[in-house]
């Protein structure tokens, strides 16, 4: 078995699909199906079932993946002695508050990884998957609702990536404590969500949360809203609410930072976002991928409050 062969094993366990895998390789279904049926008659094994949908892994397969990237990954590690005197860390995310705070502090102990560099990128949660599954980077952070995790499932089990959930949190409007809708709000009165709709809607441009929660936040706002302010980071949501009239939809944010801010939060009735982070245990970085986990453990217990925090 060459190592070609491996990453051909391991596009097929990713994509769940020999022709899928052939496309992405750019070789033709039977090229992939002969290399399969080699190295399972050189192993002894069957590394995949057929299904009507494509293939999975059986148990043995399952198994014999998991060495294949140890292998693979240990060969591109070797690969890189002598050409780079720096290797690279990335850590792809939703952007929430819990997972930049805690690269932030991964990057304050860059003198304990030495030879490391560190990335951090922000995407859209389906391309943060497609970047994890191709090895672009080595861990995921995400905030997801519960049933678009669900129909990932599948997709997760066939890639052989490992997930941890990490808590749920509530999503909440947010616009500044000034908003003219909070005026003369009686103290315990539920928000008017429905006098948001003469207010822009400020939202990312990659991903919209109010998309991903639209199955729920509909129920709550009568309208869609119509218009919207495109921004790339959380600081200029930030800047714009402080600002104007628009608000935003979000998962909830550390209190202190929002009191800073002068924002006013208020929680959608039933509607919350779990928290994921997603990796392959085999990855060569796998001590940066736990600690980078740990700390974004140590900053949702550290600046989130219990009533963001919603009890599974």
């Amino acid at each position: 078995m060459t190592f070609q062969q491996i990453d051909y094993l391991i596009a097929v366990a990713e994509a769940g699909s020999i022709s899928a895998a052939a496309k992405k390789l750019f070789l033709t279904q039977s090229d992939i199906s002969t290399v399969i049926k080699k190295i399972e008659q050189e192993f002894n094994i069957m590394i995949f079932a057929r299904t009507p949908t494509g293939v999975v892994l059986t148990e043995d397969g399952r198994e014999f993946i998991k060495y294949a990237r140890q292998i693979r990954g240990s060969y591109g590690k070797m690969s890189q002695i002598g050409r780079q005197s720096h290797l690279q860390f990335a850590v792809v995310s939703t952007g929430l508050t819990c997972f930049n705070n805690a690269f932030y502090q991964l990057c304050s102990l860059y003198t304990d990884y030495p030879e490391y560099s560190f990335d951090y990128l922000f995407q859209s949660v389906d391309r943060c998957l497609q970047m994890v599954q191709s090895r672009q980077v080595q861990v995921m952070a995400v905030s997801e609702l519960p049933s678009a995790r669900a129909r990932r499932a599948g997709q997760i089990q066939k890639s052989g990536m490992e997930s941890e959930y990490l808590g749920s949190l509530t999503v909440n409007i947010c616009c500044r404590r000034s908003h003219p809708l909070l005026q003369g709000l009686p103290e315990g009165a539920p928000f008017p969500f429905g006098g948001l709709a003469d207010y822009p809607l400020v939202d990312y441009p990659v991903t919209s949360l109010r998309e991903l929660t639209a199955d729920k936040s509909r129920k709550v706002l009568p309208f869609v809203p119509k218009r919207t302010i495109r921004v790339m980071d959380v600081s200029h949501k930030d800047r714009i609410l402080s600002c104007t009239d628009a608000y935003m939809i979000g998962a909830a944010r550390p209190r202190k930072t929002l009191e800073k801010k002068g924002l006013y939060t208020y929680p959608i009735p039933d509607c919350w976002m779990d928290l994921n982070v997603y990796y392959y245990k085999d990855s060569p970085e796998w001590f940066l991928i736990d600690r980078y986990v740990q700390l974004v453990k140590e900053e949702l217990a550290r600046e989130m409050s219990a009533d963001d925090l919603v009890q599974r």
